[in-house]
């Protein structure tokens, strides 16, 4: 058996498409390839207003949805599953505007709670790691949310999801493009006040698989500083990422290039990003990073080729 699925991730900073191949031999598990992935910027954080996704929101929304929906259908997908995360579970009308996309595009379509997102990076991570350590941390930071887990004897053991994601912090603390140092501090503050929700951080090593853009954004720009290639399973002391932060926390104008030249889709969030993974780290003695390129839409993947082999293994079709 030979089928393709489409995963749309809908989340606050951007939408993303992946196509994937999944093939099943008899008495094999299923495996998962990696077609097509692609990525559109839309700031859906920047559509809510009194709590609610506005209709310009969702119209812009709807119409990358329909988009990807359309490529879907053209590469001949047996399935397309929407998925959205913070985006539309931290909106009042975030189940009326799945409806919609349910109508018009005739997709799948789920609201991922935060703990559920936070357990599909895990698996994902974990399932695309060569030799992950026994205990640590998956991170996922989005746009308005960050996931973390922390596991034991390679098992999911804490899970928590926190609402400072990289768009959010910018949003609410910053006031211009780049972050100033009284914004930074403010910024910090908040996310050690959120991490208090979360009494079992330094119970699991000194070891975070980072997971998403942010994560990324912050992995490209140290391969800039370091001449290195950003590569899945790359490891960061987090000593170097606070020589990171020391240099761009507030750049001047060659380090501003830099990050145009780098990010420049991440430009205004990577640095809000990089102080809550900072103030992360040291709440949770994490001294050590690892760059995951899987994320929740491989652990959606991985899921559906598992339901493909239960029902093999059920005698169904």
């Amino acid at each position: 058996m030979n089928a393709k699925y489409a995963i749309i991730d809908i989340g606050s900073n951007t939408v993303k498409l992946n196509v994937y191949s999944v093939t099943k031999e008899e008495d094999k598990l299923p495996v998962t390839d990696t077609l097509i992935s692609q990525s559109t910027p839309v700031g859906l954080i920047n559509y809510i207003v009194n709590g609610r996704l506005s209709d310009e929101g969702k119209e812009r929304l709807v119409e990358v949805v329909e988009g990807y929906a359309s490529l879907a259908a053209d590469l001949n997908c047996s399935e397309t599953l929407c998925a959205a995360t913070a985006a539309l579970r931290s909106v009042s009308n975030g189940n009326e505007v799945s409806e919609e996309i349910r109508n018009r595009t005739k997709c799948k379509f789920i609201i991922i709670t935060g703990e559920e997102e936070a357990a599909l990076s895990f698996e994902a991570v974990m399932k695309s790691s060569m030799e992950p350590p026994e205990s640590g941390f998956v991170v996922d930071m989005g746009g308005g949310s960050t996931e973390i887990v922390g596991f034991a004897d390679g098992k999911p053991q804490d899970k928590i999801s926190l609402p400072f994601g990289c768009l959010l912090l910018h949003n609410r603390f910053v006031s211009s493009i780049l972050p100033t140092r009284k914004e930074l501090s403010l910024i910090g503050n908040y996310v050690d006040t959120e991490l208090k929700r979360a009494p079992w951080i330094r119970n699991y090593g000194n070891t975070a698989f980072l997971v998403g853009g942010t994560a990324r954004a912050v992995g490209k720009l140290w391969c800039d500083e370091t001449g290195k290639r950003l590569t899945n399973g790359q490891e960061i002391p987090v000593s170097e990422l606070q020589g990171l932060y020391g240099k761009y926390a507030v750049p001047g104008k060659k380090k501003i290039m830099t990050m145009i030249r780098v990010i420049p889709d991440r430009l205004h969030t990577v640095i809000p990003g990089l102080t809550g993974y900072l103030h992360l780290f040291r709440a949770a003695g994490i001294q050590k990073v690892v760059i995951s390129f899987a994320g929740v839409r491989d652990g959606l993947i991985l899921r559906k080729a598992d339901q493909l082999a239960d029902r093999k293994n059920n005698g169904s079709n």
